[in-house]
């Protein structure tokens, strides 16, 4: 639950807890631990709680105890077995917590939260109410002998401060009645995702008291249907008898092998909400306990009991929330096992692993229920689903049009060897899971905003240009503050992108929310931390934010962080490599595609002390425009001085190979489109000198090599 402690586990049988919606702990055997005789001790202390004097408090536990004792189909009581005869404070605590032998079950009350953050570190006072659980006991047989609970007063003292939380007594009682369900060896159920989630207040009492969450404290201080019927099952009383059940495996997608820690509901059709009864396949299957070995046909095995004789049941399967973790579990995992597939119901002569003949999404078979009788064998088949269609880069899905946004389902989507790197992942550049692919052909110049927000899982996000197998980086983006990504990218006209999302790390999939804007008036800029996507070029630290290149894809990084932390302005390209050769041939030429920046508010060290201003002239020193070597070098020169005179505009008048710029070109970070230079086998050099309006001048140096 938010805010509150798991159950504590058993002194002497540490670490056996079952963690699954019906017994909290079982021995090796499956057989759950149980207190005998069924009249449940309990010792309070001589403290206050909160507001609450001893009297009050000892009534608010007796009431708690009062509502699992009130279950007409369990047999069990509770007794007030007299006082610890002391108020329990941390100077004594160690002295009845965790202590097996003494046959007593303390409930403590912590006045002030100053036990509580004894037990768990200063500041649990402000987040944990309570916890409550078996303390001893023994496997052999299965017995409780002793449990423990402390209840935290602070939350339900009448102060409310920052240090000093206030909750309603309503959903302070509705914990401790949950806690006390620990106490019995009950654990978690998820029974009713969709009521506990809606935020609609009014389907609460749908919200069964065992949930791991407090949705209600109104509506969960008293039992459903499902926290009845688990009680029942650990303390059964002769009603029960008069009840129906159903039992059978979930099996994995072979038709054989047992599947442990999925979710199995049988819902009452005429009432689904409300009669609805919940386990967790396995939930009795822990061979590495002592008291063991159990029947190997409890794997993947479940038990629903207590059904209404004379209705009719579907039953059907989910997977256990991937929210529910620690001590928060439901499920024989601490960490859920997703199903190979969707959620489905039991389909009777269809039940298979594929669709058809089981169709997932389709209303189960129904099954009609009689009293005292159980109804064998209904094994579900889980469906094994495909994976996303676009799971393979080579089968990238078209983001058109633009604007773009789509849902999908990653589960089950691969990571392949051929997958890129992804430079930008917060541990270090690695080949993340779960990667899905998408293209996307530029329709002008402009700038893509491409995001993951809303995604139910950490995203690591990558732009490429190129062909699947050679790839050029172009954006990268990991975390944007969250566990969402974003990356924006300036793009050329014509040109194909290719987008990677990928789950950071192999942490799994799942609900992908992406979103992708076109801006044809967007620029990029020189303003990202290092290593960035701009190439300042190799002049002065002073002077190098006056005029940065920027190459599609971004070169890979120049040196170590520092000063030369930043792309490399030395690139090589091997000619018809699609990712950094734009003319798609193998014809002795590669064409790059260079873009300027000038003004740029450059954050990293290699403009350290660079203050910009504006530009006043730019002059390209190479290549050359007068006796250029060659029709190349004649058209690359024209190509970057048309870049200038497009971003300074009317201001601008070209002589020869130099640019005046009158007024000076003073709009900050602004960089033009791309344009394209065509390198033939070898390097060429691109150098140019601009000097900016209180006369400083800047000259930057780019090397362009295309090999064979």
């Amino acid at each position: 639950m938010p805010g509150l402690l798991i159950a504590a586990a058993l002194v002497v049988v540490a670490g056996t807890r079952a963690l699954a919606a019906g017994p909290l702990i079982v021995n090796g055997a499956g057989e759950p631990l149980v207190w005998d005789p069924m009249d449940v001790p309990w010792n309070p202390d001589l403290g206050g709680l909160g507001a609450f004097d001893n009297v009050a408090a000892v009534q608010l536990v007796a009431a708690s105890f009062d509502v699992w004792a009130a279950v007409p189909t369990a047999s069990i009581t509770f007794a007030n077995a007299g006082s610890l005869g002391v108020d329990v404070t941390a100077s004594n605590a160690r002295s009845f917590i965790g202590v097996c032998g003494d046959g007593l079950s303390p409930i403590i009350f912590d006045d002030d939260g100053s036990l509580t953050d004894f037990l768990l570190g200063n500041g649990a006072s402000n987040a944990v109410l309570g916890f409550a659980g078996p303390e001893c006991g023994t496997f052999t047989p299965p017995r409780i002998t002793e449990a423990s609970a402390v209840l935290n007063g602070k939350f339900i003292d009448g102060v409310i401060g920052a240090a000093n939380p206030e909750i309603p007594l309503a959903d302070f009682s509705a914990v401790f009645v949950h806690e006390f369900g620990h106490y019995v060896n009950l654990d978690h159920t998820q029974i009713n995702l969709i009521e506990a989630f809606n935020a609609n207040r009014s389907d609460d009492a749908a919200v069964a008291t065992m949930f791991p969450i407090l949705v209600s404290g109104t509506e969960e201080l008293s039992l459903e249907r499902d926290d009845e019927v688990a009680l029942s099952m650990l303390y059964p009383a002769p009603a029960l008898e008069g009840f129906g059940r159903i039992t059978g495996q979930v099996l994995a997608s072979d038709g054989v092998t047992p599947f442990q820690g999925a979710f199995v509901i049988a819902r009452n059709t005429a009432d689904p909400r409300r009669d609805a009864i919940g386990y967790v396949s396995g939930a009795r299957y822990f061979p590495s306990a002592l008291g063991g070995p159990p029947d190997p046909s409890l794997r993947g095995a479940y038990e629903l009991a207590g059904l209404t004789p004379g209705a009719d049941y579907t039953v059907e399967v989910e997977p256990v929330y991937p929210g529910f973790i620690g001590g928060s579990s439901v499920g024989p995992f601490n960490v859920p096992r997703q199903l190979p597939g969707p959620p489905e119901f039991w389909s009777g002569t269809n039940e298979a692993a594929t669709a058809p003949p089981d169709d997932p999404v389709a209303p189960g078979v129904p099954l009609t229920t009689t009293a005292g009788v159980t109804i064998p064998d209904v094994d579900i088949i889980l469906n094994l689903a495909a994976p996303p269609a676009n799971d393979a880069c080579e089968a990238a899905i078209a983001i058109d049009p633009l604007p773009f946004d789509t849902i999908l389902l990653t589960d089950l989507a691969s990571r392949a060897a051929s997958d890129p790197l992804q430079a930008c992942t917060r541990s270090g550049a690695a080949r993340n899971g779960n990667s899905v692919w998408y293209t996307l052909l530029a329709p002008a110049n402009g700038t893509v905003a491409v995001s993951t927000a809303g995604s139910a899982y950490d995203t690591v996000l990558s732009a490429y240009t190129g062909r699947c197998g050679t790839l050029g980086a172009v954006a990268c983006n990991d975390d944007r503050g969250d566990a969402a990504s974003e990356v924006t990218f300036p793009v050329s006209a014509g040109t194909r992108y290719l987008i990677e999302v990928a789950a950071f790390g192999e942490t799994g999939g799942g609900k992908l929310i992406l979103s992708a804007r076109f801006d044809a008036d967007g620029r990029a800029t020189c303003t990202a931390a290092a290593p960035g996507t701009c190439i300042p070029g190799g002049g002065g630290h002073r002077t190098d934010c006056g005029v940065e290149w920027l190459l599609e894809p971004v070169p890979a990084v120049a040196g170590s962080r520092g000063a030369s932390y930043v792309p490399n302005a030395h690139v090589d390209c091997t000619d018809g490599d699609p990712s950094c050769d734009f003319d798609g041939a193998a014809d002795g030429r590669c064409r790059f595609h260079v873009a300027l920046c000038v003004n740029n508010h450059d954050p990293r060290p290699a403009a350290s002390g660079c203050v910009p201003s504006g530009i006043g002239a730019y002059e390209l020193l190479l290549p050359r425009t007068r006796r250029a070597r060659d029709a190349d070098d004649e058209q690359n020169a024209a190509s970057v001085l048309s870049l200038v005179t497009g971003l300074a505009g009317p201001s601008a008048s070209l002589l020869g190979a130099a640019a005046q710029i009158a007024p000076p070109l003073t709009d900050p970070d602004r960089c033009s489109p791309y344009g394209s230079v065509t390198v033939p086998i070898g390097t060429r050099i691109f150098r140019s000198k601009a000097r900016t309006s209180t006369g400083k001048t800047d000259v930057d140096k780019l090397r362009l090599r295309c090999r064979r």
